[in-house]
């Protein structure tokens, strides 16, 4: 999973929902611990990656469509790859050489893939 740089979350110190920005790998667990400061009081927390794990995981299954070939997607949409089992953010539209129409996703687990879109046979 890629560490994200920004998140929203409660703050502890200032209340309420704020933004936080990410600010470094904890040094004694730096693959399942990390750093981020909220961006309005400047106050930093530990956050593991468990509870990023599940803030993007809830993210992503808010609003979502099942991926299909068949379907037409607009940038920023949700999509969920029911066979790769991972949620993804469309990120833009391509044309292939051979005159297909692409989405790029960027995945939460695969990272970003080329999907066929508006596939008719």
């Amino acid at each position: 999973m890629k560490t994200p740089k920004q998140i929203e979350r409660v703050c502890d110190y200032c209340g309420g929902k704020q933004k936080f920005k990410f600010r470094g790998n904890f040094e004694a667990e730096p693959e399942s611990k990390f750093w981020y400061a909220c961006q309005k009081c400047k106050h930093v927390v530990l956050i593991s990656i468990e509870e990023l794990n599940l803030q993007q995981n809830a993210n992503a299954q808010k609003n979502y469509r099942v991926y299909s070939a068949n379907e037409t997607y607009e940038i920023g949409e949700i999509i969920y790859h029911e066979e790769w089992q991972d949620y993804g953010k469309v990120k833009k539209k391509e044309i292939s050489s051979s005159g297909y129409n692409i989405i790029v996703v960027e995945f939460e687990k695969l990272g970003p893939k080329r999907l066929v879109e508006s596939f008719k046979q």
